[in-house]
């Protein structure tokens, strides 16, 4: 049984039923008024989601020189992982950049060691890095303005 066949069954049986009252029938409008505003918010925010899934999927198949497997493999993955996992990757993301900022040295080292000296140690004492804390209210704060604006 679904929604729609449980909402059909009690639409004939107050319809029908000489023992309903004007507020049943009130009643059941509300709840079917209720299910369909559920499903337009639903879709709702299905829309946003495939917004953002086929944007992906469009820069990673780019990336990826139109392989159309790895891009699905990789959004998959992702939705997979937890939130907690996904903040814990942007909180390393961001120290990350942080550091090379700080440290001038390229975003992608080419394997070399750094060199520790005084210098470098002083530098990396002096960056302000971010908690998870600090990420994951802002990462919602940014989603939620995100979900207030297009939702």
């Amino acid at each position: 049984m679904n929604i729609d066949k449980a909402l059909e069954h009690l639409a004939k049986k107050i319809g029908n039923n000489q023992y309903s009252t004007k507020f049943d029938k009130v009643c059941l409008n509300e709840i079917i008024n209720y299910v369909e505003s559920n499903r337009r918010i639903k879709m709702n925010g299905q829309q946003l989601f495939m917004k953002l899934y086929v944007y992906l999927y469009t820069r990673l198949l780019n990336a990826y020189d139109g392989s159309t497997d790895k891009p699905q493999s990789i959004i998959h993955k992702a939705l997979e992982l937890p939130i907690d996992a996904h903040i814990d990757l942007l909180t390393k993301a961001l120290n990350d950049m942080l550091i090379y900022a700080k440290m001038d040295i390229p975003k992608v080292p080419n394997g070399d060691l750094l060199t520790v000296t005084d210098e470098t140690i002083e530098k990396f004492a002096e960056i302000d890095f971010w908690s998870k804390k600090q990420v994951e209210d802002n990462i919602y704060k940014q989603a939620q303005k995100a979900v207030d604006k297009y939702y």
